[in-house]
């Protein structure tokens, strides 16, 4: 985890050409009670439709800090992904390699250390809810697997709630959800994933504005 960490920090300091789009998100919902759709500053008003959760908690935070607190909360979330794996893993397959080594640690090694989720471009380094989105679809996922096995109402809410925020701060990771719900009912011959999910949206369409 320290590694991840590591790796992360070092690629993510040097400032990016993406940056100022990130706080201009974070400057149109500073004095907002709620996540602020409107547009206001462009040549044709209207409604911004991209997720921006992560920039309005954000823009609660003083203008000097928020460009550090964004990365950090990209760094971390890949960490708590990383757990979320080992502790998967682990509960998946249950074999250990050696008495201080399994195949949790791999798994976890393997996400972690992934080129492909190291920030070395612009896009990956700013401040968006790539890492953000994807712990809250793994946390989905995992309370998911948790709801198949024995149906608890307390889980239920949690599921949702954390639907909720997969709506309001990643576009990708709606998609995601939406995809693999439907390709875990098939892989699983059971309805719940699919039945769970559209009883959120069902829900979804009486929330006015999210």
């Amino acid at each position: 985890m320290f590694l991840g960490y590591l790796l992360r920090y070092i690629m993510s300091v040097t400032p990016t050409t993406d940056e100022d789009v990130s706080l201009a998100l974070q400057k149109r919902q500073e004095d907002k009670k709620w996540i602020n759709y409107s547009l206001t500053d462009s040549l044709v008003e209207g409604y911004y439709g991209y997720p921006v959760f992560l920039h309005f908690v954000i823009s609660k935070i003083k203008k000097k800090n928020r460009g550090l607190i964004g990365k950090f909360i990209n760094i971390f979330s890949d960490i708590i992904i990383g757990i979320l794996i080992y502790q998967i893993t682990n509960k998946l397959i249950g074999v250990t390699l050696l008495s201080y080594f399994n195949y949790g640690h791999i798994a976890s090694l393997l996400y972690i250390t992934s080129p492909l989720l190291i920030p070395v471009t612009s896009r990956m380094k700013t401040i968006k809810a790539r890492s953000f989105g994807s712990m809250l679809i793994f946390f989905y996922f995992y309370f998911m697997y948790l709801m198949m096995n024995s149906f608890n109402f307390g889980l239920l809410i949690l599921l949702f709630f954390i639907a909720f925020l997969i709506v309001i701060s990643s576009m990708f990771a709606f998609q995601v959800m939406l995809l693999m719900s439907l390709f875990l009912s098939l892989l699983s011959f059971s309805f719940d994933p699919v039945i769970y999910l559209a009883g959120f949206l069902f829900i979804l369409f009486f929330i006015k504005q999210l």
